[in-house]
């Protein structure tokens, strides 16, 4: 009866998925080396877990300031193209703009580190200015 055709996905749909391999496998070749480079075969094994600590630490700081960079980006690019500030938040720590003040509240939203939201200018024909805010964190 009612067969479902598959969809047949596009070669472009494969990019981010090889780009994501390529650059994953040149860190994690990198990150081998250097960490062949601090450690010997003489190395105790509890100064190889240390440093594979530290790395995990210094990982989760590293993407930490990362998405401050990202969402503060939107941010700044958002004001520039006329956007006003509705609500800035890192992880759970949420900055929000009640009644023209800025007050302080912890909300999370599950599947996300950080988020920036702004308020719209007004249309100029028919269209908002998106193309500088969207970029923004990227920028």
């Amino acid at each position: 009866m009612g067969e479902k055709k598959k969809k047949k996905l596009s070669p472009a749909t494969y990019i981010p998925i090889i780009f994501g391999g390529i650059v994953g496998g040149v860190f994690g070749y990198m990150f081998a080396e250097i960490f062949s480079g601090i450690v010997s075969d003489n190395s105790p094994a509890w100064h190889m877990i240390a440093l594979f600590v530290a790395f995990l630490i210094l990982l989760y700081v590293f993407i930490l300031v990362h998405t401050i960079i990202h969402e503060a980006g939107h941010m700044v690019f958002g004001l520039i193209s006329g956007y006003k500030f509705s609500s800035f938040r890192i992880l759970s720590f949420m900055w929000i703009k009640e009644n023209d003040k800025i007050k302080f509240k912890r909300c999370k939203v599950a599947g996300t580190d950080g988020q920036c939201l702004m308020l719209p200018p007004d249309m100029t024909d028919g269209t908002f200015p998106v193309i500088l805010y969207n970029l923004g964190g990227t920028i």
